[in-house]
């Protein structure tokens, strides 16, 4: 309410990131201010709306009906402007809507060369490149910023462009002590998984924010650790590539889908068990090997989501080099998405209750999953990677 000019909201894992976005949404609009809400992906927009929807409906969603949420299609500019004749009742009614959502490439909408907003909301900002964040950011009088830079970074598929700075989210390069609001309550992962996330990339900071939250279990399973690793180092198994560079494991598929059967048949509901791998090529076997209602996906798919028990089946079994680019070398594979520090946080972040960790152990320990520089207020320099 105070920011001159923009606000940065860092939303650590299970922090409540949309619950806080919605509650500043229904704050500006009750003070008379115009919102304009978006986001690098429909899916991101449309789960704050449906949060949004239930408590103010007065809003407009932009974008093509296909693109948007079954449950949102009446609030879709497609819909409510069908009756509209005339440019001067379009421009009425786009007038009229407190709130306008749409995805930052969608900032080139007619409505938008015609009106300013007070303030503009920008979720899942740290996956966002800088020149897609800034668009929708000229639009208003201020603008909030809400992401964690510790998570997914954007989508930089030139490594030429990565070196060059590229794939630096405008909340990285905004964020200093003064200017940044972290929620650090979180409501998601019990004390070890807590502990874990703290270890790896939070710096203590993360913390549960109810004594329900932190000491819940998976009471329908025997062994109540909420955190392991199956080590395979000393079976003979090894990842494979096909012809267009999908990694995957057929053996460690084959465990990991034994394990979740078991983990079902013992009495944990299959909606509560998620599988992650780091490669599309894993999980395209891991979906041919387990039922529907066990969702199988990438990491960067499961961002925003969780599971009460969650599999992750790490695939690779050989260790690789990289010289100081990032590049191939010594003939080796070249560093992938395994080694991103990021993707690791929310790998680790996405179960509530348990994780189960399947891989080499000889191999993973000779990633170089190496914090990246981020820019971010709080962390304690030295802290353990």
């Amino acid at each position: 309410m105070m920011a001159e000019d923009y606000l940065l909201i860092q939303g650590m894992p299970g922090t409540g990131k949309t619950s806080t976005i919605v509650a500043l949404v229904r704050l500006l609009v009750t003070m008379g201010r115009s919102v304009l809400l978006a986001s690098y992906t429909h899916s991101a927009v449309d789960t704050v709306l449906l949060k949004l929807k239930e408590h103010f409906t007065d809003f407009v969603r932009l974008g093509r009906a296909g693109r948007v949420h079954a449950e949102l299609q009446k609030f879709g500019a497609e819909i409510q402007t069908q009756s509209l004749t005339t440019p001067e009742e379009m421009e009425k009614f786009y007038d009229s809507k407190p709130v306008v959502a749409t995805t930052c490439l969608g900032t080139n909408h007619p409505v938008f060369q015609r009106r300013k907003f007070d303030i503009c909301i920008i979720d899942e900002a740290s996956q966002i490149v800088q020149p897609a964040a800034i668009a929708p950011a000229l639009l208003a009088g201020r603008f909030v910023l809400v992401g964690d830079p510790e998570q997914l970074p954007p989508v930089i598929q030139s490594p030429a462009a990565r070196r060059r700075g590229m794939d630096e989210c405008l909340f990285s390069r905004l964020a200093a002590d003064g200017n940044t609001v972290q929620l650090t309550l979180q409501y998601r992962m019990n004390r070890a998984l807590t502990a874990a996330a703290n270890h790896l990339t939070y710096d203590g900071r993360l913390s549960c924010g109810s004594e329900t939250v932190d000491a819940a279990t998976v009471r329908t399973l025997e062994n109540r650790r909420s955190l392991l690793m199956l080590d395979t180092s000393d079976l003979d198994w090894r990842h494979s590539s096909d012809a267009h560079g999908a990694v995957s494991n057929a053996a460690e598929a084959t465990l990991v889908a034994h394990i979740a059967a078991e983990m079902v048949e013992r009495g944990l509901p299959a909606a509560d068990l998620g599988v992650i791998a780091p490669y599309r090529g894993q999980v395209k076997l891991l979906r041919a090997a387990l039922p529907a209602a066990v969702e199988v996906n990438t990491v960067d798919q499961y961002q925003g989501r969780d599971k009460s028990v969650i599999l992750y089946s790490c695939t690779r079994t050989a260790a690789r080099r990289t010289d100081s680019t990032g590049d191939r070398a010594d003939g080796m594979e070249t560093t992938d998405i395994l080694s991103d520090h990021r993707r690791l946080t929310v790998a680790v972040t996405r179960a509530k209750h348990k994780l189960v960790l399947v891989g080499r152990r000889d191999a993973l320990t000779t990633v170089s999953a190496v914090r990246p520089t981020v820019r971010t207020p709080g962390r304690r320099a030295g802290a353990p990677d």
